[in-house]
């Protein structure tokens, strides 16, 4: 996940269409989105990548209103951080239900397949994986690190256990899920699958890409007071970011299931907090 400093139901039912097995090519179907349009899943990418934004600037602009973000700018941002993604859940759980053909029901049956547990619990391996690979490569590195994001979020988190919780643990994968797994990879078609989960995982990597460093450090130079290794770490972390989106695309591609990729995401997310608390 990353710290951030109207459509109407169709009346007429969409119904999917009958494929053969060659439509299948090598990843499952999926059920769920079979039956979704694909303007919704359209709908979903663009509100996730969009909305975020969008959202986070006007809570933002109200809570810089409160002495908060002069008092405690870490709370500040927690709180930021937890409206935005709770608006944006929100938003995506009215669209689930409010769709006028009960997708929310065609959710729950995804989670009703044990199956989506081992394809989860796969992912997650898949994760820590590339994670580990990435630590052995940048070994000799001396100033390889967390790059901002990942430390603003910490920081939040000791900060802020509560709402970070929520954020980090139910509303930001569910969200980013949505956002880049049907949102994306499922709107690109399904022939064209793999593509779909190669520029999903480069968007999600750039997602949590402290841009805005790099803008300053381009313009500025040494006066930005931006050090040339923080560009350098935030560049070496960029990949393990694009890796894990690539294991969660195949997750997802690869069970049929939405539920597989959200659970490893979330049961990722929820183990890395655990750790930073204990």
């Amino acid at each position: 996940m990353e710290i951030y400093e109207p459509g109407t139901a169709q009346k007429t039912p969409h119904r999917p269409q009958h494929h053969s097995n060659e439509d299948r090519v090598f990843f499952k179907r999926s059920a769920f989105n079979d039956w979704t349009p694909r303007w919704e899943k359209i709908a979903f990418f663009c509100l996730g990548f969009f909305g975020l934004d969008l959202i986070s600037l006007v809570t933002s602009f109200i809570i810089g209103l409160t002495p908060l973000v002069e008092t405690n700018y870490v709370r500040a941002m927690s709180l930021n951080n937890f409206l935005a993604y709770l608006f944006l859940f929100g938003a995506f759980l009215a669209f689930l239900f409010f769709d006028g053909r009960k997708s929310w029901k065609r959710l729950f049956e995804d989670f009703k397949d044990p199956h989506f547990l081992a394809y989860g619990a796969a992912g997650l391996l898949g994760i820590y994986g590339i994670n580990i690979l990435f630590n052995l490569l940048y070994s000799l590195v001396p100033f390889y690190g967390d790059n901002e994001n990942q430390l603003l979020i910490e920081s939040c988190i000791k900060n802020d256990p509560v709402l970070m919780f929520f954020s980090v643990s139910i509303f930001a994968p569910f969200v980013e899920e949505f956002t880049y797994r049907i949102g994306l990879v499922d709107s690109i078609g399904h022939k064209r699958r793999w593509l779909g989960v190669l520029l999903s995982s480069v968007i999600f990597g750039a997602i949590h890409f402290d841009w805005s460093s790099l803008f300053s450090y381009i313009i500025g130079g040494a006066e930005s007071g931006i050090e040339p290794e923080a560009i350098l770490n935030e560049l070496m972390n960029l990949p393990v970011y694009i890796g894990s989106g690539v294991v969660l695309g195949f997750v997802y591609a690869l069970s049929g299931k939405i539920s597989s990729s959200l659970f490893a995401h979330a049961l990722n997310n929820t183990i890395s907090f655990v750790v930073l608390l204990a």
